[in-house]
């Protein structure tokens, strides 16, 4: 794994990517919640965007670690799915040494329910020549952002998720938000 610390240096960022070669298995439930945490401390909007076709086989942490870890975040999480092409599903069924074809299902909607509560989206690729097209979305959704804050009226400090919905009365218009917070 290659890893560069936060930047806006382009340079080091191309480096840091110049040599990565798409192999082996993927460990995203890892990958996320090490993106999420390294994100805790950093000042502005935080972001992870993922790439990829979803399919953990090599993470140590389960997906519930992740889904716990973006709760308490404040990241919005955007995963680009690279989806086999013709394949009508979006969940596969597959086993691994770790996890059964059932747990490996519920993962799968754990990663979905993550991106959800974070007030991210999955945008879904059927090619890698639609990457441009989907970083770019992701980029001009990030820039046409509004910020709104909650205060709820009474704090317990139990660490319980409590829902928030929020609604638009103007006709025609989408919001996507957290679906929630930690009550700390």
């Amino acid at each position: 794994m290659r890893s560069s610390g936060f930047t806006n240096d382009q340079q080091v960022l191309i480096q840091s990517l110049e040599d990565v070669r798409a192999e082996g298995g993927t460990a995203i439930n890892d990958h996320l919640f090490m993106s999420l945490a390294n994100l805790e401390m950093e000042q502005g909007r935080r972001v992870v965007v993922a790439f990829s076709d979803g399919e953990d086989v090599h993470s140590v942490l389960q997906m519930r670690d992740v889904v716990d870890k973006a709760r308490s975040s404040q990241a919005l999480i955007y995963w680009i799915f690279l989806r086999e092409p013709g394949a009508e599903e979006e969940i596969h069924t597959y086993t691994t040494s770790w996890r059964n074809a059932e747990a490996n299902r519920e993962e799968a909607k754990l990663l979905r329910k993550a991106i959800r509560e974070s007030g991210g989206r999955i945008e879904v690729v059927e090619a890698i020549e639609d990457l441009d097209e989907a970083f770019a979305g992701i980029i001009a959704e990030l820039r046409e952002q509004y910020v709104i804050g909650y205060y709820p009226g009474e704090n317990r400090g139990d660490g319980s998720w409590h829902d928030v919905k929020v609604r638009v009365s103007r006709p025609g218009v989408n919001v996507r938000t957290r679906e929630g917070y930690l009550d700390y």
